[in-house]
């Protein structure tokens, strides 16, 4: 009966209620996995801005600290094959190093735990072999350098491709009609999610899918800036019609979810009545080329626009597009915003004091900001948040991140944050500035991202923040030493984009 009950979780990785049953199962046996399964169940059925969300990872935390060094040694180890993280209870995310892994251990891994999403590098000078169904499959990722654009058709003939509904090709540099014909696969029949991130395409990239007929919910066209070139990336392939041709696409009604980070494509798009299903936008640094003043179409979006997560930053704003991101009736009920080193144009400062008045604060449940800006953060301290559950201070450039001195965590610690359950800080300077004077009553969880941590003294500091009165206090903290983050720094991740679907983004 259990095999059939886990055979039938692998064979419908969305299926929940094996899972339950499971869960149930393994309670009764006194087995805490069934707990976790429980527990991250119930988070992803979640909205992605849900308060619960965060209560539900700090037990799911507590039970992984616990077990999880034992939950993954019944993982099969096999080298070359890295295994994700826990999701609904299972392992679900995995890496093979090449495409010949892949083949050689599917059945081994699908055995093991629900593939649900796998991450796979092009073809080198193996070959280039056969992929079988995986039935379980949802999202595939593919990375690297194209050796070969004939190995674009070798992927659109993949069954690989017939059970998935992301399919996420990083730095793709091929050309825009290979593109076109892995779009044409029969295989994606299921196909509902695109990623290209850090493309070399142009506007080429959206001909492709326009010309494809898809109907997307989910489009990345991210390009690469600064942090992954080291430049600004001006000799990449402008993208300068690409809104022209969102506008007019009408494939743009089924899009839920829009990534044009670092592509210089402005959101005049959104004055299109066919905007009207769009509400997560990602327009990170995306007006590098266009001025500060880039963001004002934001007012003139069409009125049944109402975006729930917005992403902005690195764009060198003016007064007045700030302004308009703060009274644009398409972000009134923004429920996550994300404002990364935002503050400084060519010509000095810029004001903030518009942002201070936006309606979405109100709204807003997950605030990520970075501390370039120590007047904005001391603005919101003098504010109340009503829906607000996670603030995220972390959200700016690793390694030139300020680090949290005594006006921050002032400002944090605050009756304005009084509420919180989750917060976020980059490297976090005196631990007693911030972890020994009080404040932060509901706080459940509390992180320092690894890429923020680079020297010995933030090591050390991470260690007296956990010792400290808030270190002790909070359920759940991701404070790791810095011997750990120096390994995790020096070993090469592929970075996928927003479209990998996850437990974050299950009910957008």
């Amino acid at each position: 009966m259990i095999e059939e009950l886990l055979a039938a979780i692998r064979d419908d990785a969305d299926d929940d209620a094996p899972r339950l049953v499971y869960a149930d199962w393994l309670a009764e046996q006194g087995d805490p996995r069934g707990d976790l399964v429980r527990v991250q169940v119930a988070r992803a059925q979640l909205p992605s801005a849900h308060p619960d969300r965060v209560r539900r990872e700090v037990e799911a935390l507590t039970l992984l600290d616990a077990h999880e060094t034992a939950w993954r040694r019944e993982l099969p180890a096999i080298e070359g094959v890295t295994w994700g993280a826990f999701e609904r209870g299972f392992v679900q995310h995995v890496g093979f190093a090449d495409v010949q892994l892949l083949v050689d251990h599917a059945d081994v891994c699908q055995r093991a735990t629900p593939l649900h999403r796998i991450v796979v590098p092009w073809p080198r000078f193996e070959g280039t072999p056969s992929l079988p169904a995986i039935p379980s499959l949802r999202t595939l990722t593919v990375h690297g350098t194209l050796m070969r654009e004939s190995d674009v058709d070798w992927l659109a003939h993949s069954p690989l491709l017939g059970s998935i509904r992301s399919l996420i090709l990083v730095g793709y540099d091929g050309s825009a009609e290979a593109l076109g014909r892995l779009l044409a696969s029969p295989h994606l029949s299921e196909l509902t999610e695109l990623g290209l991130p850090h493309h070399a395409l142009g506007d080429d990239a959206i001909r492709a899918v326009i010309g494809s007929g898809r109907e997307l919910q989910a489009l990345d066209l991210s390009q690469p800036g600064f942090t992954e070139l080291g430049s600004d990336g001006s000799d990449l392939p402008w993208m300068e019609h690409t809104g022209e041709l969102l506008a007019a696409w009408p494939g743009l009604a089924h899009l839920r979810r829009l990534g044009l980070a670092a592509a210089g494509v402005g959101p005049a798009f959104l004055s299109a009545p066919a905007a009207a299903g769009l509400v997560d936008l990602d327009l990170l640094g995306s007006s590098y080329y266009s001025g500060g003043d880039w963001l004002l179409p934001l007012a003139d979006a069409h009125p049944t626009v109402r975006l729930r997560r917005l992403r902005v930053g690195m764009m060198k704003p003016t007064s007045e597009a700030l302004r308009a991101v703060s009274v644009a009736p398409c972000l009134a009920e923004l429920e996550e915003v994300i404002l990364q080193d935002l503050w400084h144009n060519w010509r000095g400062p810029t004001s903030i004091e518009p942002l201070l008045g936006a309606p979405w604060l109100d709204t807003a449940r997950i605030l990520r900001i970075g501390l370039d800006d120590q007047d904005f953060l001391a603005g919101l301290a003098q504010q109340r948040h009503p829906q607000l559950h996670t603030l995220d201070l972390a959200c700016s450039m690793g390694p030139w991140a300020p680090k949290m001195e005594e006006p921050q965590c002032q400002a944090v610690t605050g009756p304005a944050f009084t509420e919180i359950l989750e917060l976020r800080v980059p490297r976090p300077g005196p631990p007693q500035a911030l972890g020994d004077r009080g404040g932060l009553d509901q706080l459940l969880l509390l992180e320092v991202p690894a890429h923020f941590v680079f020297d010995p003294q933030d090591g050390d500091q991470l260690h007296e923040l956990a010792s400290s009165a808030l270190g002790q206090r909070v359920p759940s903290r991701r404070l790791r030493d810095v011997t750990a983050l120096d390994r995790a720094a020096r070993r090469r991740r592929v970075q996928l984009s927003s479209l990998d679907v996850s437990t974050e983004h299950t009910s957008v």
